[in-house]
């Protein structure tokens, strides 16, 4: 249990039990029956055990996370092992990891920013199209090389940069105390058996994941001096949060009739043989008795991508795929 969740766990004690403990000690009474003792801890820890199993479950900005995933109050029980209500700050912002999923090929990891300060509660007024999408680099905790991307053109190793996406328009954005954001990570490159460190920064340059490059890449600020880390703000320097990527979610693998394969994890559709990537999802869910449910592409927040290597599609809501006997995606059927 995290302070924070320590926080929510006191929250949850009905306040009589909190001003009777202030009630001066009877030390005699107690000594003089021990079984007394003995009932008062076991009440005591019978009180804890709920309070606690209710602090563990619960989200800190339960609103922003069912924003992106529909049923988010069901995954406590469906996937206990998921990370939540991480909490990182500096003097004008407090960020809160809300949740990660990962079923080992991505992760989802959703967002909350506030502002502290004047200044910090300024810039979220005045917010435009970026509309506060924080983004994060990636570092591996124990301070060993990687993880990177290549950039051939240049023929140097960059940062693994990962962004975030925002569903709500700028006026709803303008009119939150509080910034949602969601981010899909590509594991292609990323040892999953080490703790990684996401370093989160923000700011109002369009080319901020450039300019982020430039400052912590020495060959590439060499390359462009003009880039220097002198002209970089980032609003949220100094929050970060270390994470294992370990899958913590169900993941099922399927296959056509051809062998090929598909995996369908409790958030996402996702592929990595260029031989069945669609470049359209068309979506439906076969259940053990038969019955075909057709995944209604309205009314959930979805973020999707298809290339050479790899496509996926991530669904609206929190599912359990062991209630799924297999898939059909663009007419072919894929089986556990």
């Amino acid at each position: 249990m995290n302070e924070t969740d320590l926080i929510q766990a006191i929250n949850g004690i009905d306040d009589r039990y909190l001003s009777e403990s202030e009630e001066p000690y009877r030390k005699s009474s107690m000594m003089r029956n021990p079984y007394g003792l003995i009932i008062f801890i076991v009440a005591i820890l019978a009180l804890a055990v709920p309070v606690s199993a209710y602090a563990i479950s619960y989200f800190l900005h339960g609103d922003n996370v069912e924003h992106y995933i529909s049923g988010a109050d069901e995954v406590s029980r469906k996937a206990p092992a998921v990370i939540k209500n991480l909490v990182a700050e500096n003097k004008d912002y407090r960020l809160t990891l809300d949740t990660l999923f990962s079923d080992g090929h991505n992760a989802m990891i959703i967002l909350t920013s506030e502002a502290k300060s004047d200044s910090g509660k300024e810039h979220f007024a005045n917010l435009g199209v970026g509309k506060f999408s924080p983004s994060f680099c990636i570092k591996y905790a124990d301070g060993s090389d990687g993880p990177s991307h290549h950039l051939t053109g240049m023929d140097v190793d960059v940062p693994i940069i990962v962004t975030s996406y925002v569903y709500e328009s700028v006026q709803e954005a303008k009119n939150r105390d509080d910034k949602r954001s969601a981010s899909i990570v590509d594991f292609r490159g990323i040892d999953l058996r080490k703790d990684v460190k996401l370093e989160l920064f923000a700011n109002d340059d369009p080319f901020s994941n450039d300019r982020y490059f430039y400052s912590q890449d020495p060959i590439l600020a060499e390359r462009f001096p003009d880039e220097s880390a002198a002209t970089i703000i980032n609003d949220l320097d100094g929050i970060e949060f270390t994470v294992n990527l370990a899958p913590n979610v169900t993941c099922n693998t399927l296959y056509d009739a051809e062998g090929h394969q598909l995996f369908l994890s409790a958030f996402e559709l996702y592929s990595n043989d260029p031989a069945v990537i669609p470049k359209h999802w068309d979506i439906t869910f076969i259940k053990d008795s038969g019955e075909r449910i057709r995944y209604d592409m309205k009314g959930h927040n979805m973020n999707s991508s298809s290339d050479k290597e790899r496509g996926y599609f991530v669904f609206g809501e929190f599912i359990d795929p062991n209630e799924y006997a297999g898939v059909e995606v663009n007419g072919v059927e894929y089986w556990k």
